[in-house]
Formats: C-alpha cells, sequence, structure tokens
C-alpha cells in the first residue's frame, strides 16, 4: 500500500533538479562581450541566477557598469537567449541523485512536474536533451500564463494542481522565488541548499523542519522532528536523515549537496533520505 503523502511533486529547474550554471554563465558573458563589458567570473555566476535568463542579464550589466538604455538591453537579451538555445545543455548536468529522486517518485505513483521562471520552450528543450522530460507529467514555464504570473506569484504552481486533476501537492526549490510561491500557493516546500540560493535558508520566512534520525531510521510514529523559528540557523548534522513528514505550510526542509557530505538518494519531500559520504559525523555545512 502506497502511503507517500503527496500526489504531486513540483521542482524547479535551474538550481534545484539541474546545474545550469556553466552554459547559463557562458550565454552572459557572451552578451556583456557584445557590449564591451568584462565577463563575470566564473565564481560569481551562482549569484546572479534566479527569476529566469532577463533577470539574470540584469544582474550581471548592473554588475559590470549599469544598465543600459531599453532598446540595447533587449538586443542584448536576444543575443543572450540565441547564444543559449544554441547551448543549452553543453555544461549542464543533473544534481547527483536526480534520477533516482524522480525513479523512485514515479515508483510511488507521484505525479511530477517541473515549474520553472524559464521560458516554456528552453524548459522543454533542455530537459529533452538531456533525456529527463519522460519523467515529468507536464513543464510550465515563466512564459506559460503570461506576464505577471510568474513565481513568487502562486499562478503556476496553482496550474500545476490544475493539470494534475487535482491532489495534495509539495514544491521543491532553491531561491525565493521558489519558497515565496510555495507560500502563496499554500504548499509545502523544500529547499535545497545546493543550487543558486538567493539567501539561506535560515534567512527566509519559511520554517525549518531537520531531523536527525539517531539511528532509528525515522520510523513513523518517531517524534524527534525539530522546527526551528525563522532565522534560526541551525541545520543538524546528519549522517543519514529520513523525513517522512512535512508540515502544513509554510515548511521548509533543508538538503545538502554531494559535495559538500551528503547526497540525495530518494524522495526528497514526504520522505528524504541522505546518505553521507563519509563515516565520520561531521557537522553538515550551515546553507
Amino acid at each position: 500500500m502506497n502511503n507517500f503523502p503527496f500526489d504531486i511533486v513540483g521542482f524547479d529547474l535551474d538550481g534545484t533538479l539541474l546545474d545550469t550554471h556553466a552554459d547559463l554563465g557562458a550565454a552572459v558573458n557572451h552578451a556583456l562581450a557584445l557590449a564591451g563589458r568584462p565577463a563575470v567570473p566564473a565564481g560569481e555566476v551562482r549569484s546572479l541566477i534566479g527569476g529566469g535568463g532577463k533577470k539574470m542579464l540584469e544582474r550581471a550589466l548592473n554588475l559590470t557598469g549599469g544598465m543600459p538604455d531599453d532598446r540595447i538591453f533587449m538586443e542584448l537579451h536576444q543575443a543572450f537567449l540565441r547564444y543559449y538555445t544554441a547551448n543549452i545543455a553543453v555544461y549542464t548536468r543533473p544534481f547527483a541523485g536526480c534520477e533516482d529522486m524522480l525513479g523512485a517518485l514515479a515508483g510511488h505513483g507521484v505525479k511530477v512536474a517541473v515549474v520553472t521562471n524559464k521560458s516554456e520552450a528552453l524548459a522543454v528543450k533542455l530537459l529533452g536533451e538531456l533525456g529527463l522530460a519522460p519523467y515529468f507529467y507536464t513543464i510550465i514555464g515563466g512564459d506559460t500564463l503570461g506576464p505577471g504570473r510568474a513565481k513568487p506569484a502562486p499562478d503556476q504552481l496553482h496550474e500545476m494542481i490544475v493539470r494534475a486533476g487535482g491532489g495534495n501537492a509539495a514544491y521543491v526549490g532553491d531561491t525565493t522565488f521558489d519558497t515565496l510561491a510555495a507560500k502563496a500557493a499554500g504548499l509545502p516546500c523544500v529547499a535545497v541548499s545546493f543550487g543558486f540560493n538567493d539567501l539561506a535558508p535560515a534567512a527566509t520566512n519559511a520554517h525549518l523542519l531537520s531531523y536527525d534520525s539517531g539511528g532509528n531510521g525515522g520510523q513513523r510514529g518517531d517524534r524527534s522532528f525539530r522546527p526551528a523559528g525563522p532565522g534560526a540557523g541551525r541545520v543538524w548534522p546528519v549522517r543519514r536523515c529520513v523525513v517522512q513528514h512535512v508540515v502544513k505550510p509554510p515548511a521548509c526542509v533543508v538538503l545538502h549537496p554531494a559535495e559538500r557530505g551528503t547526497q540525495l538518494r530518494a524522495v526528497p519531500v514526504g520522505r528524504m533520505q541522505f546518505r553521507q559520504s563519509r563515516e565520520q559525523g561531521a557537522d553538515a555545512p550551515q546553507a
């Protein structure tokens, strides 16, 4: 019998399912070169991502000398889009454990969606090139519903539920565009710390929920869940962490990345599993 708590799980794309920073950075630097601007160093690209390509380009231009007039900006944005469309999956890859996780969700009979501020056409193209498109019953882009209806507005998440025919839903993302959209839509939200976070998860207005299994595997009925109020800033060290419930919204569960010692191996909401790559119980880094 399937006791998974959600019928629908929606995911942001950039910084949540996929590490897209290198290809996005190359496209932004192409546009900057056309404007006679210096390139954004590779180490600074992640901080520019969030809210879609246009916002990323705006941030890059402000960083390198300020915004040009509207006509030049639109030309640069079109150049950015042309370059990115032609080079969308050169370096982009799923985060570690992504396909295992999607497969596990499918095994639970969960309907999985992508809800992104990337344009729908680019999201479909990227997921198609990476062979991931079949996992998703719908892909909703920042332009799918028209102007003013992308995250952090709740409209895309409402549409996600409508397209699934209704059901209990949760959303997974990495920036405040995601956490605010989920809060506005009344959905539980999982924030990943390995993405392009514009704020540390502890600094958002979502509640943080973490669980230290203490070796008991997080069996149902265990009451060791520890909700922490906004700004608490504490992410507990884990060796094997299993979360079987997500509290009513607003709620946010912090996941940590493979490159920091943990790897997402199963389902990111409802039942979350992490496995630390080393046996010693070193503290999980702060998000």
